[in-house]
């Protein structure tokens, strides 16, 4: 079962933080005891946020959540911060990574995100350096990676995308 979104009021720092915690911890205990289901967080741009103790807002979730993580590569690294640093301080809660690569581009005009804009690209196409997160990865007990698209970039069909990612 994967979380994957909170509002900006459920979020650490937010109006709701507890009691999306109180959810969140009564929601994995049932997944867990009466399912035999895993809880997992994923990652958006505006977890990479810093909070005012100088924490990313994903460590605060991680704290606060009885959860692991299925980690998005693209948003970790957009934001500045190390995919390779999130997967070594979390060895063994993180079973899932995400995995895209991008271009940065200009941010547009009133953009209110913690990373700037980006064009999404063929793996290995991009910025990101997958050879260093796949070693931090088996090192850590990834067990999976999902190659995810979010729309085809780089002057690419989204077809011809999934084919260059997957060589």
């Amino acid at each position: 079962v994967i979380i994957c979104h909170m509002r900006d009021d459920e979020r650490p720092g937010g109006e709701r933080f507890a009691e999306t915690v109180a959810d969140v911890q009564m929601l994995e205990k049932l997944a867990r005891e009466q399912y035999g289901l895993t809880m997992l967080y994923h990652n958006h741009d505006f977890d990479l946020k810093k909070l005012p103790d100088g924490r990313y807002s994903l460590d605060a979730s991680y704290t606060a959540f009885p959860v692991g993580g299925e980690l998005d590569t693209c948003w970790v690294e957009l934001s500045g911060a190390s995919t390779v640093d999130f997967l070594q301080r979390y060895p063994g809660r993180i079973p899932l990574m995400h995995i895209k690569d991008y271009r940065r581009t200009p941010a547009p005009e009133g953009w209110d995100a913690p990373a700037p804009g980006c064009e999404y690209c063929p793996m290995g196409w991009g910025e990101i350096d997958f050879a260093s997160i796949f070693d931090a990865a088996e090192k850590t007990g990834v067990e999976a990676v999902i190659l995810e698209l979010d729309e085809p970039g780089c002057g690419k069909t989204a077809q011809e995308c999934v084919e260059i990612s997957a060589a």
